[in-house]
C-alpha cells in the first residue's frame, strides 16, 4: 500500500493513490511523524477491520513489486559514435574493423571511459491472483430473526418468574417511591421560613413528610401551627410526628386555647430555631394517592392552608406570634418635658390589626421581656433603641428607660426587635416646663 520514499521526499513514505482515499486517510494517520496523531494499537485494528469489511466486495488492486533497486542520480549522457563503413563481423575489435584508416595518436593522457547510461527502473506492477473463496453455508442461528426470538423468549420467562416469585411473597405489583416539594414561599416578617419535602410510596401507602424552618438574622422560639388537610377533600390523614430534638412536642391544636380555628391543624410547641440557621420537623402520614402529580398537589395545599390559617383576619389572638405577627409599632405621646422620660409602648400588629391592649412591652421596663418578645428575639442583643434627633433623647444602657435631654421641636425614636428592623416612632416635640 505504500511506495519507496523518494530522495526528493526527504525520505517520506508515500501512500500510493491507486488507494482508496478511507484507507489513504487511514494510512497517513497511522505513518503520521507526529505520535499524537498516530493512532493507539486497537483503534487502528478496529478502523482497518472496518475497512476490511467495506471493500470484501472489490476487486483486489494490482500490488507492485519492484524488480531491482537502480540509483537515481544524474540525467545520463549518450555518446554516439561514428556509423561504421563496414559491417562489423562477430568477434571482430576495432583495430581490425578501422585499421589502416586511423592515425597514431600515442597513448592518451586522460582516457575517457564510456559507461553504459543510468536507467532508472520503474516498478513493475504484479496483479495478484484473485480467488473467490466460496461462501460457507449460513447457519440458521447466524440469522438476527432467530437470535431476536430467542432473547425475546428468554426475558419472558424471567419476567413470569419474578411475578411467580414476587406472587409467592404476597405482593402482586410493585411501584417505586415518588419524590416532591412544596412551592419555594416567601419568608414571614418574624423572618421564619417553611419548606415542604416529601416521600410517598405507593407499595404501603405511607408518605414520609420533612417539614424545614429556617431563620434569618435572630433566632426564633415558640409555637408553629401545621395544617395537614384531608386528601382530596376527605378526611384528615393519619400522622404520627417525630419531632426530635427541634420541638418540645407536637399535638392537635386547640381552638378553645389558640382561638385559631382550623381542621387537621396541629400545634408544633416550642420549636426552636437559632439565628440564620434550619431545623427539622417529621411526621409520617397514611394516606394513598393516584399519581405523583396528586401528591405534589397535596403539599402545596399544606403550605396555602397552613398561610391561609396565620393570616385569618378574623382571629383575634396572640397565638403562634412567630408566624402571625405582621408588624410592631412604636407609641410615643405627642409633647414630652424636658429632662423628663420618655413614655414608649410597644404594640403588635397582628392580620387583625394593632393590639394596643396586650403590648409587647412598655418603657420605662421592669422585670423581663414578655413571651411574645422572646419568641420573635430571644436573644436580647437584638432589642434595642436609639435617638433619632441628634442627641436630643438618651436611651440607657440596659434599654429600659428613654430620656428627653433637651428641647426640639421633632424628635423620632427608633428601635429593632429581633428581625423587625428600622421601626420609628411618630414624631414627638421636647418643651420646656
Amino acid at each position: 500500500v505504500a511506495a519507496r520514499p523518494l530522495p526528493a521526499r526527504g525520505g517520506a513514505v508515500q501512500v500510493s493513490p491507486q488507494i482508496p482515499a478511507e484507507v489513504a486517510e487511514v494510512l497517513h494517520r497511522m505513518l503520521a511523524e507526529n505520535p499524537v496523531q498516530r493512532p493507539g494499537a486497537a483503534e487502528a485494528a478496529a478502523k482497518l477491520r472496518l475497512l476490511a469489511e467495506g471493500f470484501a466486495a472489490d476487486a483486489v488492486l494490482p500490488r507492485w513489486v519492484e524488480v531491482s533497486s537502480g540509483a537515481v542520480g544524474y540525467t545520463p549522457t549518450v555518446v554516439h559514435g561514428a556509423e561504421p563503413a563496414v559491417s562489423a563481423v562477430p568477434g571482430q575489435n576495432v583495430t581490425e574493423l578501422y585499421g589502416a584508416g586511423m592515425p597514431s595518436l600515442g597513448q592518451a593522457q586522460n582516457e575517457t571511459v564510456i559507461r553504459a547510461p543510468f536507467v532508472v527502473e520503474q516498478p513493475v506492477y504484479v496483479p495478484d491472483e484473485v480467488v473467490e473463496e466460496e461462501e460457507p453455508a449460513r447457519s440458521p442461528l447466524r440469522r438476527p430473526l432467530v437470535w431476536g426470538a430467542i432473547l425475546g423468549s428468554l426475558i419472558l420467562v424471567g419476567v413470569l418468574a419474578f411475578v411467580g416469585l414476587s406472587g409467592g411473597k404476597g405482593s402482586s405489583k410493585t411501584a417505586e417511591s415518588w419524590s416532591a416539594s412544596s412551592r419555594s414561599s416567601a419568608s414571614l416578617p418574624s423572618g421564619l421560613g417553611t419548606r415542604i419535602e416529601g416521600t410517598y410510596n405507593p407499595r404501603d401507602k405511607s408518605a414520609r413528610l420533612t417539614f424545614e424552618f429556617s431563620s434569618q438574622k435572630s433566632a426564633l422560639r415558640g409555637d408553629i401551627l401545621q395544617v395537614l388537610p384531608g386528601i382530596e377533600g376527605g378526611s384528615c390523614a393519619s400522622v404520627t410526628w417525630d419531632a426530635g430534638q427541634a420541638s418540645s412536642g407536637v399535638a392537635k391544636n386547640q381552638s378553645s386555647v389558640t382561638a385559631v380555628d382550623v381542621p387537621c391543624s396541629w400545634n408544633l410547641s416550642g420549636v426552636s430555631i437559632p439565628a440564620n440557621g434550619v431545623v427539622q420537623v417529621r411526621a409520617n402520614v397514611s394516606a394513598e394517592f393516584k399519581d405523583s402529580r396528586a401528591f405534589e398537589e397535596w403539599l402545596n395545599r399544606i403550605d396555602s392552608e397552613t398561610l391561609k390559617a396565620i393570616s385569618d383576619r378574623e382571629v383575634r389572638s396572640t397565638a403562634y406570634p412567630i408566624q402571625r405577627l405582621r408588624s410592631i409599632e412604636l407609641r410615643v405621646p405627642s409633647r414630652v418635658v424636658n429632662q423628663s422620660v420618655l413614655p414608649v409602648t410597644v404594640v403588635p400588629v397582628w392580620p387583625s390589626g394593632a393590639d394596643e391592649l396586650n403590648p409587647l412591652m412598655v418603657l420605662p421596663r421592669t422585670g423581663e421581656f414578655s413571651t411574645l418578645v422572646q419568641a420573635i428575639s430571644p436573644d436580647a442583643q437584638l432589642i434595642s433603641f436609639s435617638d433619632g434627633c441628634s442627641g436630643h433623647v438618651l436611651v440607657s444602657e440596659d434599654q429600659r428607660v428613654v430620656t428627653a435631654l433637651s428641647v426640639t421641636s421633632k424628635c423620632r425614636l427608633n428601635a429593632q426587635i429581633g428581625n423587625f428592623t428600622n421601626l420609628s416612632s411618630s414624631d414627638f416635640a421636647i418643651i420646656t416646663r
